[in-house]
């Protein structure tokens, strides 16, 4: 198998060691991914691998890309994904390995939005979001400059939106991962407010507008409000939101930890009226519960 690797690829030696990475046998499938090129004839083979049960196999497959980072290029968006996720595997080697494929792949597409635009952010958010979160982690810097662009209204669209969708995507990931401090720094609620307001006003007849209304939306339902400006404005957005948002157009995929339109609207709202998730149970709390669930009734109706 490893002598194959050596052999000028043709389309033979590449169905024998796709054929040969599927081995029952751990350090034959190891020696195959190993010995692969990155083409459009094994990126299928290679891609399987991605589950393999063995984190040596899986680390060599990172190893593989990272050498040949155009490669990447051979993967369709839910693929990529996939791969990106390999950031947050269970097991060391095949993050440190799967960390070499990205920084790779950041050099050759240019930025970490430019990583993120080559999934398919919207069809599937679960993965999606695994991957922003994990680019966020990894490039902060870059993180932080996408929090000021959307701050700033300063993000370059393209034709498509899809520049913006990823930019507000990281930026939202970006702000879970940054330390408090950090956060209270970077963050200007009344200017977040104020664009996230803009969003909910273009979230129809903009392209994508319902996906970005959503990243800042989450990102209002994370940021601390100090002052009772700041709290009444947050609370008339949400009222916004169920009044006047989307509510039914949205690419939600079914998922524990993706949040519909509404159930922002309900967080923010639940949120300035200092309920939180735990905290006891006191006939005033009930008394604010019950009033907060039939407001959110009353608006979205």
């Amino acid at each position: 198998v490893r002598g194959l690797g050596h052999i000028t690829s043709t389309p033979a030696v590449e169905q024998a060691l796709c054929a040969r990475s599927g081995d029952p046998f751990m350090a034959v499938r190891s020696s195959a991914v190993r010995s692969m090129h990155v083409s459009s004839g094994t990126a299928p083979a290679l891609i399987k691998r991605i589950d393999d049960v063995e984190a040596c196999v899986r680390a060599e497959l990172f190893r593989t890309l990272a050498r040949e980072p155009a490669g990447g290029k051979q993967f369709g968006p839910a693929a990529f994904g996939r791969l990106c996720v390999g950031l947050t595997d269970r097991a060391s080697a095949v993050r440190s390995a799967a960390g070499q494929a990205v920084d790779a792949w950041h050099k050759l597409f240019g930025s970490a939005t430019a990583v993120l635009a080559r999934c398919d952010v919207q069809g599937d958010e679960a993965l999606g979001n695994a991957v922003a979160s994990a680019l966020a982690a990894r490039f902060k810097e870059e993180g932080i400059a996408a929090v000021k662009a959307v701050l700033s209204g300063s993000v370059k669209g393209d034709a498509n939106g899809i520049e913006e969708v990823c930019t507000a995507l990281l930026a939202r990931h970006a702000v879970t991962v940054m330390r408090e401090d950090d956060r209270d720094e970077l963050i200007d609620a009344p200017l977040l407010l104020q664009r996230t307001n803009e969003a909910l006003g273009s979230s129809v007849t903009k392209p994508h507008g319902a996906f970005v209304l959503r990243q800042l939306l989450y990102i209002v339902a994370f940021v601390d409000f100090c002052d009772e400006s700041s709290r009444r404005r947050a609370e008339r957005l949400a009222e916004a939101t169920l009044q006047r948002a989307p509510l039914t157009t949205t690419s939600v995929a079914p998922s524990a930890n993706v949040l519909t339109m509404a159930d922002l609207g309900i967080l923010i709202m639940r949120k300035c009226a200092g309920l939180c998730k735990f905290q006891p149970r006191s006939a005033k709390i009930q008394a604010l519960e019950a009033q907060c669930s039939a407001r959110g009734v009353l608006l979205i109706s």
